[in-house]
């Protein structure tokens, strides 16, 4: 991953100077593979930084539009226009990491528990409801 470099003596409060990256929109897949690139391993890239982004760093680009992410030469993937990124508190880090353990292992009684962690629970929550409404969502028969 491409991380386009700041020149701080040419930026200004209101102006950022930013290194020039050439690529392909991640969404031009045909183009991507003409270049020799692998569409798959590009994906990869992509699912890996945002985890590492979310799960470790608890710091994440929030705009990922295909505008924003480019595959450059060799494969490398760039990410542009850091305006929107989010942080994320350690405690709700923790509960992200719960949810997607609990999704992996098809969890739905903790994978409902740690959603419910993210908001107010009101006495009229029926958490048995909540839970089999989850099951119907992620797994519909």
């Amino acid at each position: 991953m491409v991380i386009p470099q700041v020149f701080w003596k040419l930026s200004t409060p209101r102006l950022l100077t930013l290194e020039r990256l050439e690529g392909i929109s991640i969404d031009e897949v045909e183009k991507i593979q003409q270049k020799g690139c692998n569409t798959r391993e590009s994906a990869r890239t992509l699912v890996d930084t945002y985890l590492l982004q979310i799960f470790e760093h608890g710091l994440f680009h929030a705009d990922p539009h295909p505008g924003n992410i480019l595959v450059l030469e060799g494969g490398k993937l760039g990410l542009l226009d850091f305006g929107i990124v989010g942080r994320i508190r350690l405690e709700m880090m923790e509960i992200n990491a719960s949810i997607f353990l609990a999704l992996v292992n098809r969890d739905y009684s903790r994978l409902a528990e740690e959603i419910l962690k993210l908001g107010q629970v009101t006495d009229e929550c029926q958490i048995q409801a909540f839970r089999e409404d989850l099951i119907d969502w992620i797994e519909p028969r």
